[in-house]
């Protein structure tokens, strides 16, 4: 599995977490995917997709984003 560039990840698990911006989101990941420098598959140290954590932040045009992506589970 190729990983997300780290900067990147951290910065969009905060965005999605702690901020909640689903603006900044979704411009992070559409920056990492346009750059090929983001997993959307990938887990955090808890085993929690990016998937999971937008489900939790109840952002739903994330995870349509994701999910158009490539994105698997919920």
């Amino acid at each position: 599995m190729k990983w997300s560039d780290e900067g990147l990840y951290s910065e969009l698990l905060e965005a999605i977490n702690f901020d909640d911006d689903e603006e900044k989101a979704l411009a992070l990941i559409r920056k990492g995917l346009e750059e090929e420098k983001l997993n959307v598959n990938q887990t955090d140290e808890e085993e929690t997709s990016l998937l999971s954590h937008a489900e939790a932040a109840c952002m739903d045009d994330v995870k349509t984003l994701l999910r158009e992506n490539g994105a698997v589970g919920n």
